[in-house]
């Protein structure tokens, strides 16, 4: 079987306008590529309940413009990336179901000591230390 998360994001980045990403519910497999990054104009990504493996990449931390991210009901592991503090327009970060590790990094812990972050993290082994 042919990993399709490729494909997607080698079109999408053929789009720099694109503000919002929702491929939530698409049996999509593989990792999140690094390419990710080059979406600068996203301000809502949405890839929940696929079956996404590997780690977040750390250039998810380029998205200057980005509101939510749902991560949410796949397989992901790893850490949450310290780069995710860099979102300082985040306000929604939602890893829950997944199988990640670790605690929340302090520049996210900063987001969410401000107010302006809701993380939720249920049924993974992220530690909240915030």
């Amino acid at each position: 079987m042919v990993s399709t998360h490729f494909l997607i994001f080698d079109s999408i980045t053929l789009f720099p306008g694109l503000q919002r990403l929702e491929l939530s519910f698409n049996s999509l497999t593989g990792t999140i590529p690094t390419e990710v990054g080059l979406l600068s104009s996203v301000d809502m990504l949405y890839l929940d309940n696929n079956s996404l493996t590997g780690t977040i990449p750390t250039e998810v931390g380029l998205l200057s413009n980005l509101n939510g991210l749902g991560l949410f009901g796949n397989s992901l592991t790893g850490t949450i990336p310290t780069e995710v503090g860099l979102l300082s327009n985040l306000y929604g970060l939602d890893l829950h179901d997944n199988q990640m590790n670790g605690t929340i990094p302090t520049e996210v812990c900063n987001l969410i000591i401000n107010g302006s972050l809701e993380v939720f993290i249920s049924n993974t082994g992220i530690t909240y230390n915030c």
